[in-house]
């Protein structure tokens, strides 16, 4: 058996599918082929609306990690916001640099709220535990935007706002005023749900901020 053959069989078998089930096997041993030729098709098979399916093909491009992403920032798709934030969600979690002005385009502009939460979470995992270290410049403007987040009118986007703020805050700037009054916000009464207040506070707790 050659090196390509387990690749291009599994390629046809997603092509050829024609239940659910043989496509989350097809898609299956297409992942563990661990190889960059297949991020398109799984690109494309997490456009087709199926969240287990989704979250399978994402798990595959995560695994192939930081060499992906270039081409995961050149095909997002414009039209399926459920397919762009199941890209985001990859490109946040292998954690590379290159993705951050998609990023931010996407936490402050996306008209989908589930797009901006996977940017936000994104954003707030930016340079830190072992993904690649931001410049000065790259980190100010990750924490302008994840204060704007804090803003936003989807309570999952704020949560995860806040998330990244002391993430963000803890990695390297503990005198973020900006940042820090966001999540004081966020944890008062002017904040409209508990689960968000309960979240700053603990921020609040964890940077030691009064």
């Amino acid at each position: 058996m050659s090196a390509e053959q387990p690749l291009t069989e599994a390629l046809r078998a997603v092509d050829q599918a024609t239940t659910s089930d043989q496509l989350m096997k097809a898609t299956a041993a297409l992942v563990r082929c661990c190889d960059l030729k297949a991020i398109p098709k799984l690109l494309e098979v997490i456009g087709y609306n199926n969240p287990a399916l989704a979250g399978l093909a994402v798990s595959g491009l995560i695994a192939l990690g930081r060499k992906a992403a270039p081409e995961i920032l050149e095909n997002l798709d414009p039209q399926n916001y459920g397919a762009r934030a199941w890209a985001v969600k990859a490109l946040a979690e292998i954690g590379d640099s290159c993705a951050l002005e998609t990023l931010i385009n996407a936490a402050e502009n996306d008209i989908g709220p589930s797009v901006r939460r996977a940017a936000t979470k994104g954003l707030g995992r930016l340079g830190i535990a072992d993904h690649p270290a931001l410049t000065t410049d790259e980190h100010q403007r990750c924490l302008r935007t994840l204060s704007k987040a804090c803003t936003d009118s989807e309570w999952i986007v704020r949560y995860a706002a806040c998330v990244g703020l002391e993430n963000q805050i803890q990695a390297g700037d503990q005198g973020f005023s900006e940042g820090t009054s966001r999540i004081k916000r966020l944890a008062s009464s002017n904040e409209p749900v508990k689960v968000v207040r309960l979240r700053a506070a603990l921020a609040l707790e964890r940077l030691q901020i009064q």
